[in-house]
């Protein structure tokens, strides 16, 4: 019975989940639209700011993969 239970659960919740790029797509569009009404700056500004705040993420991950790779090694 429980089987059944968490079957039809799982089979529910795969079929109506969205992808996760589609919640970071979401939320940063829920971010910039909140960043334009709350603060006072232009769209260009909140798009730089995005675009810069995105390089220091992708530095920061590859920093972790050099300290996961020389950990494992």
């Amino acid at each position: 019975m429980i089987h059944k239970l968490g079957k039809k659960f799982t089979d529910i919740f795969q079929k109506n989940m969205p992808d996760a790029f589609v919640f970071a797509l979401t939320l940063t569009l829920i971010t910039g639209i909140l960043a334009l009404l709350w603060v006072d700056v232009t769209p260009l500004k909140v798009i730089e700011s995005w675009f810069d705040g995105f390089w220091l993420l992708l530095e920061f991950g590859m920093q972790m993969v050099l300290l996961v790779i020389t950990g494992y090694s």
